[in-house]
C-alpha cells in the first residue's frame, strides 16, 4: 500500500512539474491582431509557425494582463508591424485571461534592418 502510495505521489508531482511542457508556442512571423479587453490585451501572430498548442486555445491567439510587462512590448510590435519578425512566443499552457486564448508566458521581438 504505501508503495502504491508512493508511486501516485511521484507521478502526480512529475504532471505538475511538467505542465509548462505542454505549453503552446510560436516562432517568426508578427502580431496582425490585437483586442483590448477587460484587465487585458489578446492577440494573433500571422507567419508564425506553431507547436503544442494546448486545447483551451481554440483560436490560435495568446493572452497577456495589462499590468504584466509583455503589455506594452505587444502595442509596441503591432505598432510596428513587419518591420519586426517575432522570436520565441511562448503560452503557459493554461487560458485564464481569456478562455480561448493561452496565457503569455514570454514573447521575443527583434527588429528587421
Amino acid at each position: 500500500m504505501k508503495k502504491i502510495l508512493v508511486f501516485n505521489a511521484v507521478l502526480l508531482s512529475l504532471f505538475a512539474w511538467s505542465n509548462g511542457a505542454f505549453a503552446g508556442e510560436s516562432k517568426g512571423g508578427y502580431i496582425s491582431y490585437i483586442v483590448t479587453l477587460n484587465g487585458g490585451i489578446v492577440f494573433k501572430i500571422t507567419g508564425g509557425v506553431e507547436s503544442g498548442r494546448v486545447s483551451c486555445n481554440t483560436t490560435g491567439r495568446f493572452a497577456a494582463y495589462k499590468d504584466s510587462e509583455h503589455y506594452q512590448a505587444i502595442l509596441t510590435a503591432f505598432q510596428m508591424g513587419r518591420q519586426i519578425t517575432l522570436g520565441w512566443v511562448s503560452g503557459l499552457g493554461t487560458c485564464n485571461l481569456w478562455g480561448d486564448s493561452e496565457d503569455l508566458r514570454w514573447i521575443e521581438i527583434n527588429r528587421n534592418n
